[in-house]
């Protein structure tokens, strides 16, 4: 196993191949994700819109523009985490510089995730409240 360079000489570590086979893979499958939530979320939008043209007033589709657009951020930030992800391992010199800013946007990512989800834990919460509350 190699060993660190020094940090203080202004050199950074540098992952070997076999270190950075996992982080590519990671990555790879980041970038496939965040495409996909964000293709789903905008096409949802866009068949929501349609109808809406079509069926305006339906408030099942407002539901569903809200959870396409809950997609798109979802998918934005997942393709961000990625693109830090994939410069670790498509870089020379700067792993651990794009490491913690690929973790600073996986963290993004999961902060998005636990304020939604929190929020429709109220919002449900809430919701069977008013319906047992005659």
């Amino acid at each position: 196993m190699r060993e660190p360079k020094s940090i203080l000489g202004g050199e950074q570590y540098e992952f070997t191949g076999g270190q950075s086979a996992p982080i590519r893979d990671l990555a790879s499958k980041m970038r496939f994700v965040g495409a996909f939530l964000f293709i789903v979320g905008a096409l949802q939008c866009a068949m929501i819109l349609i109808i809406g043209v079509i069926e305006p007033a339906n408030l099942g589709a407002i539901s569903n523009v809200i959870t396409g657009v809950i997609y798109i951020i979802l998918g934005v930030y997942t393709r961000r985490a990625a693109e830090g992800f994939r410069k670790v391992v498509s870089t020379k010199g700067r792993d651990i510089t794009h490491l913690m800013s690929a973790l600073r946007s996986l963290r993004s990512l999961y902060q998005v995730q636990f304020f939604l989800l929190i929020l429709a834990i109220i919002l449900s919460g809430t919701l069977m409240v008013l319906l047992i509350l005659p």
